[in-house]
């Protein structure tokens, strides 16, 4: 079975490196901010993606 998303090992590796990248991370980190989770704050992680905290 084809994946419909297109992803293959060379596509899983460039979004996990745009998800590691510090501008994403800074903007997971103001997005936890704006709802008052704050570095030692205990929460689940929401919305799409592979599930990277910052």
């Amino acid at each position: 079975m084809t994946d419909p998303m297109g992803f293959d090992e060379t596509t899983s590796r460039r979004l996990e490196a745009a998800y590691l990248s510090p501008e994403l991370i800074a903007q997971r980190r103001a997005s936890l901010d704006m709802v008052g989770c704050g570095k030692a704050s205990a929460s689940s992680t929401w919305g799409p993606g592979p599930g990277f905290s910052p």
